[in-house]
């Protein structure tokens, strides 16, 4: 279903909106009521007005035609026709200079100043004379505004000219904006349900046919089938790949309008995504142990296991999206270093059976670790460890070492993106 976005003239309202929110000293604006109608013109430009004037705040804007009420909140004009500058002054002194230029370039009665003022200075109009206007104001007015230039030239400060803030600083607090972005997450994984279903969808889906491959194992086949679903529960981590990228360029837009910081944002999106796809695994762990035939005393540790490997292989993900800058190249590096560790696994590539120049891969390798910890859960001390844990070089009594260890790995991986999405891949302005 196709649902219907906000108006050219909503856009331009809430993009002001989202420039005011950080209170900066000084505000830019390009034709900020152009697509508005007549009232929502002056609406908006008396909300400025009052917002520059309420917190200090110095407002440039570039304007074409207002209607009276509009240029009459105006405090300074710069008219330039083209290229050349016109006027520099108050707005209410305008009346009386080009009357001074000219006595012929007086404002009739009954006419809008601003539409006066822009046939003056336009070549071709009835009353346009740009190049007699333009002559005065180098001959009388230009000189006194290069001296007030040449006083900032020579050492008078930025902060005595202008409005001036060392520090524009993010108005909201942490947990404001950690709460905000946490609800506006929400209601975007609610209008878009499939975000969510999706993965639900897949994880019954792939649970049926693994179980269905593997439905009451057998012995021998445990541990395939440990690889087989471990693997996959690995594999699943990469659908968040192109929504990090998808959301990057909002984040960046929106960090860069200082709406908030880097922390609250990471925390809320890969939070909800990773609660998110805690529970599509959980489904895929449940189908697919149930219909395995296997014992439900060692379900539990089966479904940390599927875990524990999930936000390692996450963390990985999170590192390499936000290193990368484009989606191709996150993908290149993501299949490089995922076929590795699907390759160096321990159970068909391990430290018995490949060069020993080589087997140290293994031990970098997630995969390999979740392996060692399905088979010491399910036969550790047992004599059929050395028919399933030994040939493949595993070690018993490895699961707390190997489960810390891939918890390491995730939440080194989400440091080291953190720190790659607060400092890489900014707007530059």
């Amino acid at each position: 279903m196709m649902v219907r976005g906000i108006s050219g003239g909503q856009k331009k309202r809430v993009s002001i909106g989202i420039s005011l929110v950080a209170k900066p000293g000084i505000l830019f604006l390009d034709e900020p009521t152009s697509g508005l109608s007549a009232t929502d013109a002056v609406l908006v430009m008396n909300c400025i007005s009052n917002i520059s004037k309420s917190y200090n705040m110095t407002v440039v804007s570039v304007i074409h035609q207002p209607r009276m009420s509009v240029f009459n909140v105006f405090d300074h004009m710069l008219m330039l026709t083209e290229g050349q500058c016109a006027y520099n002054g108050p707005s209410h002194d305008a009346l009386d200079y080009f009357a001074k230029v000219n006595a012929k370039f007086a404002c009739p009665l009954r006419t809008n100043p601003a539409d006066h003022f822009m046939d003056l200075v336009t070549r071709g109009s009835e009353v346009g004379h740009p190049d007699e206007i333009v002559r005065y104001y180098h001959d009388h007015i230009e000189p006194s505004v290069e001296k007030e230039v040449d006083k900032v030239r020579l050492g008078v400060a930025v902060k005595d000219t202008i409005t001036y803030r060392p520090k524009s600083l993010h108005t909201a607090t942490f947990w404001r904006q950690l709460i905000q972005l946490m609800f506006r997450e929400l209601k975007l994984n609610y209008r878009d349900p499939q975000k969510v279903s999706a993965k639900a969808g897949n994880s019954i889906v792939m649970g049926l046919l693994i179980g269905m491959m593997y439905y009451n194992i057998k012995d021998q086949y445990v541990p395939a089938f440990g690889y087989i679903s471990l693997a996959i529960t690995s594999m699943s981590a990469m659908v968040s790949l192109p929504a990090f990228f998808a959301d990057r360029l909002m984040f960046n837009t929106e960090r860069s309008d200082r709406l908030y910081t880097t922390l609250p944002y990471y925390l809320v999106n890969t939070g909800i995504g990773l609660l998110v796809s805690v529970l599509a695994n959980a489904v895929f762990a449940t189908v697919v142990w149930s219909m395995a035939g296997l014992s439900w005393d060692n379900y539990g540790a089966y479904m940390a296991i599927c875990l524990v490997i999930f936000w390692a292989t996450d963390g990985l993900i999170t590192v390499i999206a936000g290193t990368c800058r484009t989606m191709e190249q996150a993908m290149a590096l993501f299949n490089m270093t995922i076929g590795i560790f699907l390759l160096f696994n321990g159970y068909s590539a391990n430290t018995m059976t490949t060069p020993k120049w080589l087997s140290w891969i293994c031990f970098c390798s997630p995969l390999y670790y979740s392996i060692e910890m399905f088979l010491d859960q399910l036969y550790g001390n047992t004599p059929q460890w050395q028919l399933t844990g030994e040939p493949l070089g595993m070690k018993e009594n490895s699961f707390w070492k190997d489960f810390y260890i891939c918890l390491g790995i995730g939440a080194g991986g989400r440091i080291l993106g953190f720190i790659a999405m607060k400092y890489m891949h900014k707007i530059q302005r």
